[in-house]
């Protein structure tokens, strides 16, 4: 996924363990199960007295974003995870 310039700096400013991760996670492969990331957005909305918004919310958010930002279906696409620019283009169409 590509990233800008401000959030490498970001990323190149965390804390590293001594093995060089920033996350103790070593790869999204079990026992990790698919839920963990989602799960754990829950327990921080709980926490942060945050409702009615979920993990998925946030790709449809970050998409049409990407969009706003004027970058073409077969941009978003690649950067969403998607083979088929027409399933982005369908996220961020207003559900009517």
């Amino acid at each position: 996924m590509p990233l800008s310039t401000a959030a490498l700096a970001v990323l190149d400013g965390l804390h590293r363990r001594l093995d060089g991760r920033v996350w103790g996670i070593r790869s999204f492969r079990p026992p990790i199960c698919a839920r963990t990331p989602s799960q754990a957005f829950e327990r921080v909305c709980k926490a942060a007295n945050i409702e009615g918004l979920t993990f998925h919310d946030l790709r449809h958010e970050a998409t049409s974003g990407l969009f706003e930002k004027g970058l073409n279906p077969m941009q978003v696409a690649a950067i969403h995870g998607t083979q088929n620019p027409a399933d982005a283009e369908a996220i961020h169409a207003p559900a009517g």
